[in-house]
């Protein structure tokens, strides 16, 4: 399973997209950096950050920036 989400920028932004599970622990890293204006899609693989399938379940995506803060519920059936 793939799961992407479609992010728009108005200007350069510094910005992170983290995949966590429902007891707070950081599953995966997807971004971590500066993203310049525009639409950009990332896409999680459902892998961990050591490159492990993950359990299907609830799994939640935050997105950070400066100017914004987004928690996506995530729900990955294997």
């Amino acid at each position: 399973m793939r799961r992407s989400s479609g992010l728009r920028f108005p200007r350069l932004t510094r910005a992170t997209l983290k995949v966590y599970d429902v007891s707070g622990k950081l599953v995966t890293t997807l971004f971590d950096g500066v993203l310049p204006a525009g639409t950009r899609e990332l896409t999680w693989n459902a892998r961990d950050g050591v490159g492990r399938e993950v359990a299907g379940g609830i799994y939640l995506l935050k997105f950070e920036s400066a100017d914004y803060r987004a928690t996506e519920k995530l729900i990955l059936e294997r």
